[in-house]
């Protein structure tokens, strides 16, 4: 049997967002829907894994600095300056909080931008700690 519950309608249940009479509807659907009721779940695991994501301090290797330089130099053959160091960092953050508004389940898509956003933060800080030691010690 194939359900017409989508699963942005899922998402909106589950960030309580829907309306109270669609709320009693999908509960009773979700009763009888077995397929349903695993996409639910699946949405519910994903929702959690993305919170102790968000809650765990996750340690970034001293080494990714220098191998996203390399990276970069490789396959642009130029530099990599302070500018274009923003840019990419602002782009990275900025550029899913554009679309969060319209994702199906925002509460999750939000979580997914924090985690990502303090990644991005935490590897910023380690890369400018390291390019000023480098800059001072070639002093």
């Amino acid at each position: 049997m194939t359900c017409r519950i989508s699963e942005e309608t899922l998402h909106e249940y589950l960030d309580g967002e829907l309306e109270e009479l669609n709320v009693l509807v999908l509960e009773e659907h979700l009763r009888t829907s077995e397929d349903c009721r695993i996409k639910l779940e699946q949405i519910k695991t994903l929702s959690a894994e993305l919170d102790s994501w968000a809650a765990a301090d996750m340690e970034m290797p001293d080494e990714l600095d220098l191998i996203g330089r390399r990276v970069y130099v490789e396959s642009t053959g130029k530099g990599f300056t302070a500018g274009d160091f923003l840019k990419v960092q602002a782009a990275a953050v900025n550029g899913p909080l554009i679309f969060l508004d319209h994702l199906p389940g925002r509460r999750v898509a939000a979580k997914t931008v924090k985690v990502l956003s303090r990644s991005i933060a935490k590897t910023s800080g380690s890369l400018i700690k390291r390019s000023y030691k480098l800059a001072v010690s070639r002093r």
